[in-house]
């Protein structure tokens, strides 16, 4: 074949929509010359590579997943396009490329609907993230492949340059999250990833830039900056993932930060199937966790802890697994008849004690799935605005105000918001350590409420002889223990999703018990459960002082 008509662009090739035609470019046609040919020959080529790609079904798929750093189990996977190797390195550049050849809103159409043509296959309650410029989400082309459903979608908005107004954004975004997507941005924390931009859109979640991630456990510039996107993320209801978490010290460093959930190597290597994390990631944010909900600092301060300080959650005084007497608490007990220590007549009690709260919003009805030995009560009125309490510094003002149990009761009801609960009940242990009741209220300002034996409830007993935090969710995971039955069965009588359960200590004793519900299922952040321990602290000596002597 002579050199002429070899289809090379370094010779001057005419290349096709179908591929490479043998017919010489003729010098004429290109004013600035073969050079000029040439280029023109590589532009065709790349657009006839990239268009092979979209009319063959699309980039390869692949799916990393993302792990909670509070449930230990995956929520989510991203769905990562994958080219061959030629004509460009990467899949930044295939689609950097793509758009400078004017087709750009068709290769990432390609792969959105490649992508979620595997919707299907993804495990129970989890979604599957599709990466997608602004341009493209305000495309035509973009809406003619998005299914009418979009639960388990989550739109991730990634974009070097924003050119698209944020208005527009905003009204597509509103529109798709109508249909059931979450919608996260890619990249905070890096330059075109503008704080204003976060603001205007309101995502769900936030993917902290990699840089940010990448050696954050030996550098507190970067642990405070991902500190800042976490407050800024709880100020407007977003969750936050660290992306490109490579070893497991990074790991345990974001999770300490209280970033809600990590995704990269360390993790899990992104996959042709809907994979599980790897175990000893699962193990490390575990470990990390436990130490936490039994008051240990965190990673960023365990070089300077002593061993007595790293973890403050000694056990009872007296034999192990024992409770202190509590002086002056009240000897309650349990019933004298079997059946009103049946697991049913523990839990119908548990949820008077609950109902008896003051709620500071109105409480879903409760739908018993079982019969229970007694009715269940109605729930309390809602307080007013002035007894609601709005900071943990206001908190401790009206604390110093309080004279009786009934007025501790209702001041503990109105914390609810503070610790992101709906309903939040303080009750008290008895002597011999094996009930709880409730405290006196308005309404009954001279007997205690409810109470139960912490038999039928292992996990309450754990917390309480443990001295740790026990958060207990509706549905299980990986870190749910077989006793907690009990506990998944009280939620669901009430109508709760979730219930943080934190010891009140006075004295080194353990004298009651603090237990926050709310009704979603939100994983409780790391935040919330210090929080909870410090109103849990700051109850304890006053609780004392009020108990009979």
């Amino acid at each position: 074949m002579p050199s002429s008509s070899v289809p090379s662009a370094r010779r001057g090739a005419m290349v096709t929509d179908d591929g490479p035609c043998l017919r010489p470019i003729q010098p004429q046609q290109f004013p600035g010359g073969l050079h000029a040919a040439s280029a023109e020959a590589a532009r065709r080529l790349q657009q006839a590579a990239v268009r092979r790609i979209v009319t063959t079904g699309g980039p390869e798929i692949v799916f990393q997943p993302q792990l909670s750093l509070s449930r230990m189990t995956v929520e989510g996977y991203e769905a990562l396009a994958r080219f061959p190797e030629t004509p460009f390195q990467g899949p930044e550049n295939w689609f950097n490329r793509a758009h400078e050849l004017g087709l750009g809103v068709e290769l990432e159409v390609s792969a959105v609907q490649r992508a979620l043509g595997r919707l299907r296959e993804r495990p129970a309650d989890t979604t599957v993230a599709v990466n997608v410029s602004p341009a493209v989400l305000i495309s035509p082309a973009l809406s003619a492949v998005l299914p009418s459903d979009l639960h388990g979608v989550e739109i991730e908005l990634t974009e070097h340059e924003w050119r698209t107004g944020a208005a527009a954004l905003r009204r597509r975004l509103d529109h798709l999250r109508e249909r059931g997507a979450r919608v996260a941005i890619d990249d905070v924390g890096a330059a075109h990833s503008g704080l204003r931009r976060v603001m205007d859109l309101a995502p769900d979640k936030l993917k902290l830039d990699r840089a940010l991630v990448q050696g954050v456990a030996n550098s507190s510039a970067k642990a405070a900056l991902v500190r800042a996107v976490v407050d800024l993320a709880e100020q407007i209801g977003a969750t936050v993932c660290a992306e490109g978490v490579e070893n497991l010290d990074d790991l345990e460093a974001v999770a300490d930060l209280d970033v809600a959930c990590a995704q990269g190597w360390a993790v899990g290597m992104p996959a042709g199937h809907f994979a599980e994390a790897e175990p000893s990631a699962v193990r490390s944010a575990q470990d990390r966790l436990a130490v936490m909900l039994r008051g240990g600092p965190p990673r960023s301060l365990r070089c300077a802890a002593t061993p007595a300080t790293g973890d403050i959650a000694a056990p009872l005084s007296g034999t192990s697994g024992a409770h202190a007497p509590v002086p002056g608490a009240p000897e309650v007990g349990p019933p004298a008849t079997g059946a009103a220590t049946s697991p049913t007549s523990a839990a119908a009690a548990r949820a008077d004690l609950v109902l008896d709260a003051e709620p500071t919003k109105p409480t879903k009805p409760i739908e018993p799935t079982e019969p229970v030995a007694q009715p269940v009560k109605q729930p309390a009125p809602l307080l007013p605005p002035d007894r609601l309490v709005h900071d943990v510094d206001d908190l401790l003002t009206h604390l110093t105000t309080v004279t009786g149990l009934p007025e501790l009761h209702t001041l503990v009801s109105g914390c609810a918001a503070v610790l992101g609960a709906e309903t939040l009940v303080l009750s008290v242990l008895s002597a011999d350590g094996t009930t709880l009741s409730s405290a006196p209220t308005r309404s009954r300002p001279s007997a205690y409420g409810e109470s139960f034996p912490l038999a039928g409830f292992p996990l309450t007993r754990d917390c309480l002889e443990g001295r740790s935090v026990v958060p207990v969710y509706r549905e299980p995971s990986a870190v749910t223990d077989p006793g907690e039955q009990a506990e998944r069965g009280l939620l669901q009588l009430l109508g709760f999703q979730t219930v943080l359960m934190v010891p009140v200590i006075s004295r080194d004793r353990v004298i009651g018990l603090l237990e926050c519900f709310r009704p979603d299922p939100a994983p409780w952040s790391r935040r919330q459960i210090r929080s909870a321990r410090t109103v849990a602290a700051m109850l304890g000596p006053v609780l004392d002082g009020l108990l009979p002597s």
